[in-house]
């Protein structure tokens, strides 16, 4: 079945997202804070 060997990997890929959902929403609002502050500055 055509994309059966990608189960294992998502999984894993899901896994790893489930775990890290803060860090990665904290990296994303310093982001937008430091574009903000970026293009306020111009």
């Amino acid at each position: 079945m055509l994309g059966h060997s990608l189960f294992g990997p998502m999984d894993v890929a899901c896994a790893w997202a489930r775990e890290h959902l803060h860090q990665v929403d904290a990296a994303r609002a310093a982001a937008a804070s430091a574009r903000q502050a970026t293009s306020s500055d111009r």
